[in-house]
């Protein structure tokens, strides 16, 4: 008698793959992220920086992914014991044929492991960017005029309602004869014309007495600026907008060289922007940046608390 036609046939690739299936769990975790990882780091920073500045939101996205590629520390765990299970459902075998059974189940290894990713459920990209606290976020009203001039030199000449001071009480829908009224209380002299349009007054972003105290503590070069704090979580739709609340800060600040005014003023009402918006030169608009991926941060300048920040901004 043919002693091989005695043998236990062995299994085919179709029922190994059935093992396998009923071997590895319905559901699987094999990203681990501690409580302690986060991305408040300089390079997801400047990954964010990025983005604001015109980048694919889908790029952040991608470094987060290429960062935690090899984090999949429980792969092998679930591997090892998918392997024994299929191991101990195949009993009955001649001592002779156990290595070629474990040379069939090592030819399933590419399965098993598609399987295991086909069922996890982590995840890690959520879960670090829940562990981020929220990033600094500055927006500056940009021109073709740079910035205000100080204080000190508008009360030589007088304030006129042109170059950046005319983009700034327009991006604030300030009546310009308003404003000439509150300059005139801090004691500066307004010079040329100063226009009367009522249809803003009662739709204005700011009071006019913090706009005038503002102005009056204004360094050279300052631009408008509106300060929040960002969910990372937001830059993954992120297409050019960005809303501010009621109640947010925003003042005078000049990033180039540290120096500004003492961020004050708070919205009346909710303010949106569009960073891809242009004005009368393709340099009128609006920049949005993290705060310490731009020049003098206001973080280093001021040293605040985390209240000065406010509360997030929403992207769109």
């Amino acid at each position: 008698m043919d002693l091989l036609a005695l043998l236990k046939p062995l299994p085919t690739e179709a029922e190994l793959r059935q093992m396998a299936s009923e071997a590895v769990p319905k559901t699987t975790d094999i990203y681990y992220v501690d409580y302690r990882d986060n991305l408040n780091h300089k390079c997801y920073e400047e990954a964010a920086e990025a983005v604001l500045q015109g980048g694919e939101p889908y790029e952040f996205i991608q470094m987060i992914d290429e960062s935690i590629w090899d984090w999949d520390v429980d792969i092998n765990q679930y591997m090892m014991d998918a392997k024994a299970t299929i191991s101990s459902r195949l009993e009955g075998y001649d001592e002779g044929q156990i290595e070629d059974i474990d040379e069939l189940i090592n030819e399933q290894t590419d399965y098993i492991r598609e399987l295991i990713f086909d069922r996890d459920h982590s995840t890690p990209v959520d879960d670090l960017i829940r562990n981020t606290r929220d990033y600094t976020l500055r927006v500056h009203l940009c021109s073709n005029y740079e910035g205000l001039d100080s204080m000190w030199n508008i009360r030589r000449s007088g304030a006129t309602y042109d170059d950046y001071m005319k983009q700034m009480v327009d991006a604030l829908n300030l009546n310009p004869a308003l404003v000439k009224q509150e300059l005139d209380n801090v004691e500066c002299e307004c010079v040329g014309e100063w226009p009367d349009m009522p249809d803003r007054n009662g739709n204005e972003f700011v009071s006019y007495l913090h706009f005038g105290r503002e102005l009056n503590e204004s360094c050279s070069l300052s631009q408008l600026c509106l300060i929040g704090t960002l969910d990372p979580a937001e830059l993954k739709d992120f297409t050019g907008k960005i809303k501010f609340f009621k109640g947010a800060n925003l003042g005078l600040f000049n990033p180039w060289n540290g120096s500004g005014s003492m961020i004050e003023m708070s919205l009346l009402k909710d303010m949106e922007i569009d960073v891809n918006k242009l004005g009368e030169s393709e340099y009128d608009h609006f920049s949005a940046h993290i705060d310490s991926q731009h020049h003098y941060s206001m973080d280093s300048v001021y040293g605040p608390t985390r209240k000065f920040w406010g509360e997030g901004v929403t992207l769109s």
